[in-house]
């Protein structure tokens, strides 16, 4: 497919001027007038979640609210693939018609209120307050709230092209989150070449007019439901990292954060030492291109890490590979416990650690993003229990059998 023209500055506004100032109604896409439902790409269906929930460390406000969870069947929604013609799209996912209606699912994560330099939402409606910047020919829509994250991009954005590619439906170039940071720009090239698709556009907040939308609902609910489909998409996955070569780093693996991305270990020197002491390898998935962290997760038997986009990496390992998860007491963990059942693993194991207040960069959601200090005895222990108890010993041969009676006979008439 050869590369479409770049959207100009000079782009046409007239079409879309009348939506701008005024209240846009927010209807559900079946609802949206002139949208064309083009597939449904996959039937309704559903999985369980792990029905083991491993938990140590300190109590969080979460607790109830995992075990209630474990082994709970997760229903979802047919995938389907809709065709939207001069639709307007902007910030990070919102989807507008040519006739000035707002998708809903295109705001399912969107905080509300929201009042941006672009649009302003209520929940009821939604105001744009500027024009299209540029018009782009056609494309299928990869964005979304949290497409800054790596772990969303692949949980829930990448698996959409890999729907549209099982089906072999037509659908233009990728729209993509346009990121300041190099490794994401890479990943959403990388990661889309591996699954067969073209070079992705990036696209900023400011609106921009597509002629031909393709939009895919039902696969993911943030922060939580995941799809079944996740797991064909690593699989394929891994077997075009291996034919390109990337290769694993061991069978133990500790996953370690960007310095600059917070949630480190307050404890770090101890925590690396207990790891490297029982064989581990420290890695940090960020210094590695998309195949070798596919290789390293999918040859690991034990993987260690602290909660956070990289261990969505955890898809790639083998179902029957050990998977322990180290968490600030701030996170509930669902979006992590949710994906290890969909890789098909039946338990959940998770150290809830203490965070060190105001350590960490500012976020907005407070203070995720601290340190946390981790327990190393509850690690010894939730480990203790992962790991596969020792197999019986054998009963002895008949002949054994009967000597030992004969000597237990002896001793009891002495």
């Amino acid at each position: 497919m050869t590369e479409p023209d770049r959207p100009t500055e000079e782009a046409d506004r007239d079409a879309a001027a009348g939506l701008v100032g005024r209240p846009l109604p927010i209807r559900p896409m079946v609802e949206i007038a002139g949208a064309e439902r083009i597939a449904e790409l996959l039937p309704a269906g559903g999985y369980v979640r792990a029905p083991i929930l491993r938990r140590r460390g300190i109590a969080t406000a979460f607790d109830d609210e995992l075990q209630r969870s474990r082994g709970a069947r997760i229903e979802t929604p047919p995938v389907e693939a809709w065709r939207l013609r001069d639709a307007i799209v902007l910030d990070l996912g919102i989807v507008i018609s040519a006739g000035g209606e707002v998708v809903r699912e295109s705001l399912a994560e969107l905080k509300i209120p929201q009042d941006g330099p672009n649009y302003a939402c209520d929940g009821e409606s939604l105001t744009l307050k500027s024009p299209p910047q540029g018009r782009f020919p056609r494309g299928h829509l990869l964005k979304k709230r949290g497409a800054r994250n790596y772990g969303h991009w692949l949980a829930e954005l990448l698996v959409r092209e890999e729907a549209l590619r099982q089906a072999g439906l037509p659908h233009g170039w990728p729209l993509v989150h346009k990121s300041r940071h190099a490794e994401l720009t890479e990943l959403y090239r990388r990661s889309l070449q591996m699954l067969g698709a073209p070079p992705p556009h990036p696209c900023g907040p400011e609106p921009l007019s597509v002629d031909d939308l393709t939009l895919v609902t039902g696969l993911s609910a943030h922060p939580d439901r995941k799809h079944p489909l996740l797991r064909e998409m690593a699989a394929r996955l891994r077997r075009v990292a291996a034919a390109e070569g990337a290769t694993g780093l061991g069978e133990r693996l500790l996953v370690t954060r960007a310095a600059g991305h917070g949630r480190g270990f307050a404890n770090r020197e101890a925590v690396h030492a207990y790891f490297t002491d029982r064989g581990f390898r420290i890695i940090e998935p960020q210094s590695l291109s998309f195949p070798e962290q596919i290789a390293a997760f999918g040859a690991a038997k034990e993987v260690w890490g602290i909660m956070g986009a990289a261990m969505t990496n955890t898809l790639f390992a083998p179902p029957e590979a050990r998977i322990g998860y180290i968490a600030s007491a701030h996170m509930n963990g669902q979006f992590f416990a949710d994906q290890e059942a969909i890789a098909g693993r039946d338990a959940f194991n998770v150290l809830f650690c203490a965070p060190v207040s105001g350590s960490g960069p500012s976020s907005p959601r407070g203070n995720i993003n601290d340190k946390i200090t981790v327990d190393l005895a509850a690690l010894e222990a939730l480990r203790a229990e992962m790991l596969p108890a020792a197999p019986a010993p054998a009963p002895p041969p008949p002949l054994v059998r009967r000597l030992m009676k004969r000597l237990r006979r002896r001793r009891s008439g002495a």
